[in-house]
């Protein structure tokens, strides 16, 4: 969901909370827009599981690719 922040207070906290986190590692800059990516769940972890078994069936164990 896209959230756009005007009030400059409100974004310099989550920035600042971020940062102390460390959630801030996989934040970007867009043609100019600080874009804060939601940190990574369970059906996130599932996909790129299922994701990587296939490249490995595919491109790893025939030996076209390390995976």
């Amino acid at each position: 969901m896209a959230t756009l922040i005007k009030n400059p207070e409100l974004e310099e906290r989550l920035r600042a909370e971020r940062r102390a986190s460390g959630a801030f590692r996989w934040d970007e800059v867009w043609e100019g827009v600080y874009v804060m990516a939601p940190l990574p769940n369970d059906e996130h972890q599932f996909f790129q599981q299922r994701l990587g078994t296939i490249f490995d069936i595919v491109l790893g164990l025939p030996g076209h690719a390390e995976v």
